[in-house]
């Protein structure tokens, strides 16, 4: 399992317990950057889903939401992965 995110809302402390586990990695990324990893499913989960977070930057919340889908179906191309 590999884990992008920015933890523009979430915290680390959510994935403590997977972090060294041998089937785990975990990659700090925005993914309204493109991603640059190898695998078969995809599942996007990524989007600043609380009001007070998408009110305090809507502009990063349509970023996150379109830039993101749009560089996940960029990634599944490139892998032949199915988005989930």
């Amino acid at each position: 399992v590999v884990v992008a995110d920015n933890l523009f809302t979430g915290r680390s402390g959510n994935i403590r317990h997977w972090m060294g586990h041998h089937n785990f990695t975990f990659i700090r990324h925005d993914v309204t950057m493109p991603l640059m990893v190898e695998v078969d499913q995809i599942y996007n989960l990524a989007c600043p889903a609380s009001p007070p977070h998408y009110m305090y930057n809507p502009v990063k919340t349509i970023k996150t939401s379109f830039m993101g889908t749009l560089n996940m179906l960029g990634l599944a191309k490139r892998t032949g992965a199915r988005i989930l």
